[in-house]
């Protein structure tokens, strides 16, 4: 079997579902041997329901994406 590919998505929650939707779409006809080739890391800018729940379920991610300096950081507007 070759090696994933990880997937990185980094944004708001419209964009965030709509790559999470592209990909559910795509896969769909597809046989669920293809779940093992793809690796997603979803970054949150803002709230998103899928980042809480991960955060809810893997400390590492929640500590990583959810906590208060991550928000402080994009929450800035730019100079």
């Amino acid at each position: 079997m070759p090696r994933p590919v990880k997937v990185a998505a980094v944004g708001g929650q419209s964009y965030l579902s709509s790559i999470l939707r592209f990909f559910v779409k795509s896969l769909a006809n597809k046989t669920s041997d293809w779940l093992g080739y793809m690796r997603f890391l979803i970054i949150p800018l803002g709230s998103h329901p899928v980042a809480k729940y991960l955060g809810s379920v893997d400390s590492k991610y929640s500590s990583s994406f959810l906590d208060s300096g991550w928000r402080d950081l994009f929450s800035r507007s730019e100079p």
